[in-house]
């Protein structure tokens, strides 16, 4: 458990430190980076929601078939 917290501890303080040189070099490019990224989010949200409906109907579908 200790070994895989600090692998996820490792992974955070490199995806910051990665954030904050890319926002040192271009604040800019980090700012579309970030807009992009909320985007994603708000697709894949979308996407989600779809297919939990979606994958709800077909369980329905196929217990009345049955």
């Amino acid at each position: 458990m200790n070994n895989s917290f600090n692998t996820v501890a490792k992974a955070l303080l490199y995806t910051l430190l990665v954030f904050l040189v890319l926002l040192g070099l271009c604040p800019r490019l980090f700012g579309i980076f970030i807009a992009g990224i909320v985007i994603m989010s708000v697709v894949m949200g979308g996407l989600r929601r779809t297919t939990m409906k979606l994958s709800v109907q077909y369980v329905e579908e196929k217990t009345r078939l049955i």
